[in-house]
């Protein structure tokens, strides 16, 4: 039964796409705003989760970390989230819930992991609405977009001695972005006009390689690096104005990612983390705006993690992992010629299962993102998160024990 839930599990991942949240600035860029993910457990002390060794959860972002695992490993997760907009003409508000992670790890033999996962890249989800006339009738305009782009791939995490791991991974990224502009008028007589719909279908390849050093048991260092990439673009624009479409293919470049974590265990009780992403977008060539629309990006996070007790406390509030962090990104596209710089704080807890062996991670994040001056609007972001790390010896039967 086990195994059948492992295999079913991962053919469902295969089929299931991963989106970051959207946003009323995902209209800027053609890959929509780009998002990282490290681990559900990071995700509680602002995503600094590159130098976190951890046995129980799963390292998305640093493949070194497999070398950790004592056993398979299964992580999935998702979250709810609010969105409010603002900007000089309105505010509005949004719901939704999206599925966000799943990973799957098997220890190969000691010090030596490999795994599945799949992850959110970007995401395009926006709805801009303005007034025009055409022969004495008001019209609305409204554009459109949604989809985005999706990571998977293998990662495998070798420990090549006591103190120092390192991993490569293999990935996928795919997705398909929609944008659409229709014209409307609440008089009679008119119907909703289609002016253009586009697709567009997005195919690249990338890898990157992970480094997890433990000088000491009490300090890690990580690092990260994934070159620039190449991405296939496939586009379909129909234009209802001439009845017409229009096939296009062309290649774009993905700029690459370089990070640094540390971690630091003050105590049992309490460790630290912090991460620095980077990437150099103004220095790619091959993008589908002008280069000057773009500019580079950075991720700053970090926070602590406290135990107050052990997994096997008699008071339950004892056992649980309470995280607190902070995170600032500066995104790669800009608004209205002005940074888009993000704020934002975080709060989660773990809750350990089976004598500490799996763990629920639950965690909250709240922020703002732009600014109505410098960039025409913003948005007030609370997110909910929650993630299942699972252990099971998965492929390994006890020998039969045969009496007489």
């Amino acid at each position: 039964m086990r195994r059948c839930t492992f295999i079913l599990s991962t053919l469902l991942a295969v089929s299931t796409t991963a989106f970051a949240a959207g946003s009323i600035f995902s209209g800027l860029a053609d890959y929509g705003l780009w998002e990282t993910f490290t681990s559900s457990r990071a995700a509680g002390f602002g995503k600094a989760g590159l130098a976190l060794g951890d046995s129980v959860g799963l390292n998305f972002m640093n493949p070194a970390d497999l070398a950790s695992l004592k056993k398979t490993r299964v992580s999935v997760g998702g979250f709810l989230t609010n969105t409010r907009m603002e900007d000089p003409y309105g505010v509005d508000s949004e719901d939704w819930a999206q599925f966000e992670h799943f990973g799957v790890a098997i220890v190969l033999r000691s010090g030596l992991g490999l795994g599945f996962f799949i992850t959110p890249a970007s995401r395009i989800d926006y709805r801009y609405n303005w007034q025009s006339e055409a022969g004495g009738v008001d019209f609305t305009e409204t554009r459109s977009g949604s989809g985005g782009l999706s990571r998977t791939g293998l990662n495998v995490g070798w420990a090549f001695s006591e103190w120092g791991k390192i991993g490569a991974s293999a990935a996928v990224l795919f997705g398909q972005v929609e944008e659409s502009r229709i014209s409307y008028t609440e008089e009679s007589g008119y119907d909703p006009y289609i002016e253009f719909l586009n697709t567009q279908q997005w195919l690249g390849f990338t890898g990157s390689i992970g480094v997890l050093l433990e000088p000491t048991p009490k300090f890690s260092i990580a690092a990260i690096l994934e070159p620039e990439a190449p991405i296939q673009l496939d586009n379909e624009f129909a234009y209802s104005e001439e009845d017409s479409m229009v096939l296009t293919e062309a290649e774009y470049k993905l700029a690459g990612l370089y990070g640094i974590g540390l971690s630091y265990q003050f105590s049992p009780h309490l460790l630290t983390s912090a991460q620095l992403l980077y990437r150099p977008w103004s220095a790619v060539d091959d993008l589908p705006v002008i280069t000057d629309e773009y500019q580079d990006a950075v991720e700053i996070g970090g926070g602590l993690e406290w135990i107050p007790g052990e997994w096997d406390d008699e008071f339950f509030f004892s056992r649980l992992q309470y995280r607190a962090g902070l995170r600032y990104e500066s995104n790669y596209v800009k608004s209205q010629g002005s940074s888009l710089n993000g704020y934002y704080g975080t709060f989660g807890i773990g809750i350990p299962l089976h004598q500490g062996r799996d763990r629920i991670d639950l965690s909250l994040e709240y922020g703002l993102r732009g600014d109505i001056t410098d960039n025409g609007g913003q948005e007030r972001i609370l997110k909910i998160r929650a993630g299942i790390n699972l252990g099971e010896t998965w492929f390994v039967r006890s020998k039969p024990s045969w009496e007489d």
